[in-house]
């Protein structure tokens, strides 16, 4: 049996169903039955693996998988701008590519598990259809942010909250056209990660510009006319 139920195959290809053009999935992970000392693997990394594969397999009319492992397609790799806190991309990192191959810096890092799989779901739907979905005033709101700007959404399976920040991250990396990277991270998962931002409560978000990481961080699931307030008071320092 796998980790999809048939009531749930079901629930995803209705999901599914309408949207106009397929999606990539860019599976990022080690090995498999291969430890690697100094890349530790976390416990889901074969399981979102597997995830994935029945995903695809569910709607093979609407989204293809390609998995990359790393370190021995390390250059393939590196085409696709991962984290790297510790210099070696977080893994399982899951990068979604529309039908032209167009990245637009939508990461999740981790399984999308529990309420988070209707994050994918909805990520899946946005790129398929081409509509981010956002008010007008916030699309012109991220055409004037400079380059670069990275948004952490930490978030558990369990949390109700978190898939609206995960989206709302998702939807605006999708509307500013690569000025916006935004990951979702499961903190679990990446407990040291967690540990080093002071995640107590999720969702929480941390903004970046560039490589600098920290320049604003704020929790919950706002509106998004207070999110982008604080992506503006973030990089304006």
């Amino acid at each position: 049996m796998g980790l999809l139920g048939e009531n749930e195959i079901k629930a995803v290809k209705e999901r599914l169903s309408g949207i106009k053009n397929p999606v990539k999935v860019v599976l990022v992970n080690p090995p498999k039955g291969i430890d690697l000392p100094d890349i530790p693997k976390n416990q889901y990394t074969e399981t979102t693996e597997e995830l994935f594969e029945e995903l695809v397999a569910a709607v093979p009319d609407k989204l293809s998988l390609e998995i990359l492992r790393y370190p021995e397609q390390k250059e393939e790799i590196s085409k696709y701008y991962l984290s790297q806190p510790y210099g070696y991309p977080l893994m399982t990192s899951v990068i979604l590519l529309d039908h032209e191959g167009n990245d637009y810096g939508i990461r999740f890092y981790g399984i999308p598990a529990g309420y988070e799989f209707a994050t994918i779901l909805e990520d899946i739907i946005m790129l398929g259809n081409g509509d981010h979905g956002l008010n007008p005033k916030t699309v012109q709101e991220l055409e004037k942010l400079p380059e670069g700007v990275r948004l952490w959404v930490f978030v558990t399976p369990s949390c109700p909250y978190c898939p609206r920040a995960a989206r709302l991250a998702h939807q605006m990396a999708y509307a500013s056209k690569n000025i916006i990277e935004a990951a979702t991270i499961e903190a679990m998962e990446f407990e040291k990660l967690s540990q080093e931002w002071q995640v107590y409560g999720v969702p929480k978000i941390v903004i970046g510009l560039g490589d600098e990481m920290g320049k604003g961080q704020f929790e919950g699931a706002v509106p998004e006319p207070v999110f982008m307030s604080h992506i503006k008071n973030a990089v304006s320092k």
